[in-house]
């Protein structure tokens, strides 16, 4: 009598084919995990390359003076090229986002201040009002220009450099100081290093005004500003001013930044003191003690 072929497999075949599997899928994984790590790094640096040549073409278009808040226009840097048909960066609700790929946006006021350790500003939204953002999760603020809309709602997780602007801004020569007002370019034809000198790029909020001297965040996720006295704090709560927003752990070890001269690319967080952020910046002064 002839013997039945065999149709199926047994388990110790099955078993083995599983083990394969299994083998070949933590293999992949984490080059699947590197890969689209990657892709979001890419897509950041295409975003803040397109606001950088979206700058450029303002420029071009306004004799390269600086940008400044003239009646009727937003001061904020991303806002004011989209408003001016720049660059598209609202959403469908016309919320204004500005966000790197490897971020999640707030999309309330509690979700943004639990996720940041943020402070809203006392008193009525204006343009101090904001939350603060992280490596992690975007910041949300809300400029206020005086319009029957009221104040306009902003997500991002891209800072800008506020010594490109005009340095007639009274609210950013508060901010700096007085004895800062001669770091303000006056005017992007002044700047010597247009490759070395950032637009902006990864951050935790949107503008600033980094000198040479001031120390990073000790945590490279945020840092903690207390509400009950934002402008003091040690390593670890120091307030987000000049070169916090940009020291962070967004993608590793380096930022995307773009450039005055339209390009954009990675910078390590120990670079970011070799860039020529303001017309008398000290390239020579020894990095803070905190810069790792």
């Amino acid at each position: 009598m002839k013997a039945l072929a065999r149709t199926g497999f047994t388990l110790i075949e099955l078993l083995v084919v599983i083990s394969i599997i299994a083998l070949l899928i933590g293999i992949l994984l984490p080059a699947l995990g590197a890969a689209r790590e990657t892709a979001r790094k890419a897509g950041c640096l295409s975003n803040i390359r397109q606001v950088g040549v979206a700058h450029g073409a303002w420029l071009a278009d306004n004799n390269y003076r600086p940008m400044g808040q003239e009646p009727g226009k937003k001061l904020f840097l991303p806002v004011r090229l989209a408003d001016e048909g720049y660059v598209e960066l609202r959403d469908e609700e016309g919320v204004f986002i500005n966000y790197c790929p490897k971020t999640s946006v707030p999309t309330d006021l509690s979700e943004a201040s639990n996720a940041a350790g943020g402070f809203l500003a006392p008193g009525p939204v204006t343009l101090t009002s904001r939350y603060w953002g992280t490596a992690s999760v975007g910041y949300q603020q809300f400029f206020n220009d005086g319009s029957p809309a009221g104040p306009e709602e902003i997500r991002g997780s891209y800072a800008y450099n506020g010594w490109i602007l005009d340095k007639n801004m009274a609210g950013f020569v508060k901010a700096s100081g007085s004895q800062y007002i001669d770091n303000f370019f006056g005017g992007v034809d002044n700047v010597k290093s247009p490759s070395t000198t950032p637009l902006g790029g990864d951050g935790t909020i949107g503008t600033g005004v980094p000198i040479s001297s001031t120390d990073p965040a000790g945590n490279l996720n945020y840092a903690n500003v207390d509400p009950s006295n934002p402008q003091q704090g040690g390593p670890d709560s120091f307030p987000r001013y000049g070169m916090t927003r940009w020291y962070l752990n967004r993608h590793g070890e380096s930022n995307n930044m773009a450039f005055i001269d339209g390009s954009a690319s990675g910078v390590t967080r120990p670079g970011l003191w070799e860039l020529t952020w303001h017309a008398n910046w000290d390239l020579d002064a020894p990095l803070p003690a905190n810069v790792k």
